[in-house]
């Protein structure tokens, strides 16, 4: 439901109490030649078996005071802090339980209790598809919807969150990384930390708190959030069967709508026949400068190749979000998500993108130079920070949670925390030798 963000904190009903993976890299989706099922996994130890449910623990949620008089002006600031580690306990009765089993995809209704602040009623499902998918008894990613049951339920202002289970990350830092290359290239992107998991008492181990990009994320991290925003991952059938996305007439309409007004995909077909149309052609920029924010797309796509998202949408043409921003006259933006797979070296030819759009400005000498300012701008912003002091705060916050992780299922934790520090140390200089910079 839209509504002004700041409409939504001032109605917020619910407090939150002040106080406080299997890491084996997700393959490449790829077609198999028989599979109907889902993809069996092998990384995970055998999970405990979940004790029965418990009824929600007794709490008193923060009054509506406490939260008048929160003085960090962002309520929701609380939930996304950084620097420590939150709690978040699902209680499931025996119904959802077996209702996810069935039907991962589909809300259960569940209660949670988030810091020590019950919230009741809240919708639950498991997330993820080719190699992050986990079933409830091992180590899924969630979504819990705050008012899936229950209208105008919130959490200081917040609808809805993602718990990821970092199974494609063995150092439970990647998507952090990820998205803060990201915003210091100037990109709107989800807010991160980090939480422990319980369902019904049993312990899930350290997950990725992630702030769900839906309208109330629109409201907070955009001038204007009334505009459409698009899911841009691969569709997937099960087994290995999969299609992924791109701007192209015969696979353009499987782009999801998650927010905004339903226009009949007008606005993306508009990107693919402009590109239909404009592609090879000298005036390729300037034709669809109407359409694409290009300063927006040449941040985006530096902080995508800094970080080497192989299985983002240039190389991959998956794990993006488009935004047609209405405080920018309706151009698309891209928006990034699921960076688990990030910093992982193994990126295809960026002189070569397979995503359609960046194709296309790359092989165009006005779009390309114009990306090449981008990245030198991009790279030497990033290299006058200091991300290695960031690196060793998380580091220090989250490693025992990590290696205690009962559900985690490799051993080299500290190793891949060791390989990003040795990226980011080596990064600015690889992306100025690749651009001739």
């Amino acid at each position: 439901m839209r509504g002004g963000w700041r409409a939504r904190r001032d109605r917020a009903i619910v407090g939150l109490a002040v106080g406080l993976g299997a890491c084996a890299p997700d393959p490449e989706p790829r077609p198999a030649t028989a599979s109907t099922g889902l993809p069996t996994e092998t990384t995970l130890p055998a999970p405990a078996p979940a004790p029965a449910p418990v009824p929600t623990p007794p709490a008193t949620p923060v009054s509506e005071s406490t939260v008048a008089g929160w003085t960090g002006g962002d309520p929701s600031a609380l939930l996304f802090d950084d620097a420590r580690i939150h709690q978040v306990d699902i209680v499931l009765p025996e119904a959802s339980v077996t209702a996810l089993e069935v039907d991962p995809f589909t809300y259960a209704v569940g209660d949670v209790v988030v810091d020590g602040a019950p919230v009741g009623q809240v919708g639950v499902r498991l997330r993820g598809k080719i190699g992050s998918f986990r079933v409830l008894s091992d180590k899924p990613k969630f979504k819990v919807d705050f008012n899936q049951f229950v209208a105008g339920q919130e959490l200081f202002g917040v609808e809805t969150v993602t718990l990821n289970n970092s199974v494609g990350d063995c150092s439970y830092l990647r998507e952090k990384l990820g998205f803060r290359v990201y915003a210091e290239a100037g990109v709107a992107v989800p807010r991160l930390t980090w939480t422990q998991v319980t369902v019904n008492g049993a312990d899930y181990g350290l997950y990725q708190l992630v702030e769900t990009e839906d309208d109330v994320w629109l409201d907070h991290a955009w001038a204007d959030g009334s505009g459409n925003l698009y899911d841009g991952k691969y569709v997937w059938y099960g087994g290995w069967y999969y299609t992924l996305l791109d701007f192209t007439s015969d696979v353009h309409d499987l782009y999801a709508l998650e927010e905004g007004v339903d226009v009949g995909r007008a606005d993306i077909h508009a990107i693919t026949a402009a590109l239909d149309l404009w592609s090879g052609h000298p005036d390729f920029y300037a034709q669809l400068d109407p359409l694409v924010d290009w300063p927006s797309f040449h941040a985006y796509f530096a902080a995508e190749q800094y970080i080497e998202q192989w299985d983002g949408y240039a190389q991959n043409r998956n794990n993006n979000r488009v935004y047609f921003n209405p405080a920018n006259a309706g151009r698309l933006t891209f928006v990034p998500t699921d960076l688990d797979l990030a910093f992982s070296g193994w990126g295809g030819d960026w002189h070569w993108p397979v995503g359609r759009l960046v194709s296309a400005c790359f092989q165009d000498a006005t779009c390309r130079a114009a990306h090449r300012a981008a990245v030198r701008d991009v790279v030497d912003h990033l290299a006058g920070l200091d991300l290695q002091t960031d690196l060793a705060a998380w580091d220090a916050l989250t490693l025992p949670a990590a290696l205690a992780d009962p559900r985690r299922g490799c051993t080299w934790v500290e190793d891949d925390r060791a390989f990003l520090s040795g990226w980011i140390n080596g990064r600015p200089a690889g992306m100025r030798a690749f651009w001739e910079l």
